[in-house]
């Protein structure tokens, strides 16, 4: 496979390289290719949750919050009751 780069992009994985952190050009690649399927995964996961929120407000199913700590505190409850399922 051949891969056209930037000079830019090039310099990118050479420093990651020479910082010892990775062995190989091809070890920065596959994990940069592995953080933007986790990247596309968190963004597929985001608009799932949107339109769930956007659904939820046209049903009129919505909470009112008064302070940022009252909201803070629904979501701790909210995300501790997601995680119990």
């Amino acid at each position: 496979m051949e891969i056209a780069l930037t000079p830019h992009q090039e310099d990118l994985l050479k420093d990651c390289v020479k910082s010892g952190r990775y062995l190989s050009e091809s070890e920065v690649l596959g994990e940069a290719l592995r953080l933007w399927e986790r990247q596309i995964g968190y963004e597929k996961w985001l608009r799932a949750e949107a339109r769930k929120g956007y659904k939820e407000v046209l049903a009129g199913d919505t909470v009112r919050v008064e302070s940022e700590e009252e909201f803070l505190n629904l979501v701790r409850t909210s995300r501790d009751d997601s995680r119990a399922d």
